[in-house]
């Protein structure tokens, strides 16, 4: 038996985003409050949530929140937002699952920055149903998504693996009661994840080997 569904979260597990978002944390802090941060820092706040992020930086200086928000929208989109490029092997493992199965996405971002990225990289053929900010679900960490893409498509959960670069998306599809896979190109591994992967050809591995049935223990590769 194999993983014949992928449900995938978007920034920092499809698209390398991160360090754009950084970025943009980063000069809005320069540029706008005459303040330099450490990028590692900003980073990790980033990756948290980008409402994290904002919140912890504007209280650390007391910026205003919105206001905030509202300069580094400015520069992110108007700057950095198609800097970003897919992490390297994915669309090989997008190809492989759409041949035998079906990609979902789930993601915080709004749909509309999400259809750019997706129709810029010719993404958007790979996916069977996309799930953004605009549809009003509960955020993950919060299953209510993944079940909601489990029981419209009558996916079987043995055959379902959730896939993201954040523990709320490994909890979310732990909680639906699916397989996980956290992706940290850096490296660090979570234990509540089924597999703990840091680059994207081993997943394709994963998979591979599971629809081989060979027997081989793939939990949490490196």
């Amino acid at each position: 038996m194999g993983f014949r569904n992928l449900i995938w979260d978007f920034d920092g597990t499809i698209l390398d985003t991160y360090p754009e978002i950084t970025k943009a944390f980063i000069n809005t802090l320069k540029k706008d409050y005459g303040v330099e941060y450490n990028y590692d820092k900003t980073f990790s706040l980033a990756k948290t949530s980008i409402t994290f992020c904002i919140e912890s930086l504007a209280d650390e200086f007391n910026i205003d929140r919105e206001e905030f928000y509202e300069k580094y929208k400015e520069r992110y989109f108007g700057e950095l937002i198609f800097e970003g490029k897919p992490f390297k092997g994915v669309e090989k493992v997008l190809k492989y699952t759409s041949k035998r199965g079906g990609n979902f996405l789930i993601t915080h971002r709004s749909f509309e920055s999400l259809n750019e990225f997706l129709t810029r990289n010719d993404f958007k053929k790979y996916f069977i149903e996309i799930i953004s900010s605009d549809a009003n679900f509960p955020l993950k960490p919060d299953p209510a998504s993944f079940n909601y893409i489990i029981d419209k498509y009558k996916l079987k959960k043995e055959e379902t693996l959730g896939v993201g670069d954040r523990i709320l998306d490994i909890e979310a599809a732990n909680s639906a009661g699916i397989k996980s896979c956290f992706f940290a190109p850096e490296g660090s591994k979570i234990g509540v994840a089924t597999y703990n992967i840091s680059k994207m050809p081993i997943l394709l591995t994963i998979l591979k080997e599971a629809d081989n049935l060979t027997g081989t223990s793939l939990d949490n590769r490196g």
